[in-house]
Order: structure tokens, then C-alpha cells, then sequence
């Protein structure tokens, strides 16, 4: 038990802290131009570290995919489709344009993870863990597939 406890303890300090850096962001009401998540290349580089989703993007393209999202009517309407679709589509677009291995790999992982950000009372990362959680949850197997990120949020 006492392991337990201890373990417990640190993951709470971890949440308190991730909390204390990223709260701005997450309580953020103004334009998503103006997002301290894509309004500061720092800020974005910093999420990309932690949240380990810079290798997700060509290298180099890092602050133009931040520029990308900041100033596109494409990301704000994605954002506002509570059904994932037009995330899914933006996703397909961005792809080619930033993806890795010559834009054959999604960049879902990074766009999910700046959209749950903006707008985290609907949108939720996709990763390993996230998706092995949710398919637990609906009594699925855990490592069950998802076509598209709008299945996900469903």
C-alpha cells in the first residue's frame, strides 16, 4: 500500500504542475490566433517536447505548422465541428505538407493534441494510451483500431 500512496502522491504533484504551465492555455477564451499555445513559437516548441509530437511533423516545419494552424480558417471551423470530421479532413490536408516520410504518416497525434488545448471540454488527444483507455471503456478490446479521429471522439 505504501507504494501505492507514494505513487499516487507523485502523479497528483505531476498534475499540479502540468496544470500550473499549461493552465493559460486550457483557460483561454480569446481567438485561437491569439492562443499562448500558437501565438508563441517557445510555447509551441515546448508542447512539442513535452507532449512528444514535434516527431510527429517534418523536421524544420515546426513554427510553419504553428503558423499553420494560428492563421487558418480550415483549423478554427475543425474546432468547431464537434463531430471530428472536419478534423479528420484538415488532417488529410496537412499531411502531405508536414507529415513525416514524405507525408505517408498522419499528423492526427499533433493536430488532436493542439485541438483538445484550444478546446478541451470536446476534444480529446489521440495516442497509444488514450485510444487503449477509450476502446477499454466501451468494452472493446484494447488495442482495437480506430479508422478516423472522428470514430474516436463517437
Amino acid at each position: 500500500m505504501f507504494f501505492k500512496d507514494r505513487l499516487l502522491r507523485a502523479s497528483i504533484q505531476i498534475a499540479r504542475e502540468n496544470w500550473a504551465a499549461w493552465r493559460d492555455v486550457f483557460e483561454h477564451s480569446g481567438p485561437i490566433c491569439t492562443s499562448p499555445l500558437l501565438a508563441d513559437p517557445a510555447r509551441f516548441a515546448s508542447f512539442c517536447n513535452e507532449y512528444r509530437v514535434g516527431r510527429t511533423i517534418r523536421l524544420g516545419t515546426q513554427n510553419e505548422f504553428r503558423c499553420a494552424l494560428a492563421e487558418s480558417p480550415q483549423f478554427l471551423a475543425a474546432i468547431q465541428d464537434d463531430t471530428g470530421q472536419a478534423l479528420d479532413k484538415l488532417e488529410g490536408d496537412l499531411r502531405m505538407r508536414f507529415g513525416t516520410h514524405d507525408g505517408r504518416n498522419r499528423v492526427v497525434s499533433i493536430l488532436s493534441k493542439v485541438a483538445a488545448f484550444v478546446r478541451p471540454a470536446r476534444f480529446a488527444a489521440w495516442d497509444t494510451f488514450a485510444r487503449k483507455g477509450v476502446n477499454i471503456v466501451l468494452g472493446r478490446n484494447p488495442s482495437s483500431p480506430f479508422n478516423t479521429y472522428t470514430d474516436y471522439l463517437a
